[in-house]
């Protein structure tokens, strides 16, 4: 792994966990995070695009 692509994911992660710090500040569960990552990784991309676009 270059030291560019280390970085990346170490900044990646690091974006997560604030991520994950803020849904437990506003009180959301890891359990429906995990619900919500599910929901999003089956289903159509386009669509979710879509819905965000018009919420």
């Amino acid at each position: 792994m270059e030291l560019k692509e280390k970085n990346e994911s170490i900044d990646q992660r690091e974006e997560w966990r604030k991520l994950l710090e803020e849904a437990r500040n506003l009180g959301i569960t890891p359990n429906e995070i995990r619900h919500f990552l599910e929901i999003t990784k089956t289903t159509n991309q386009a669509f979710l695009r879509d819905l965000h676009k018009s919420g």
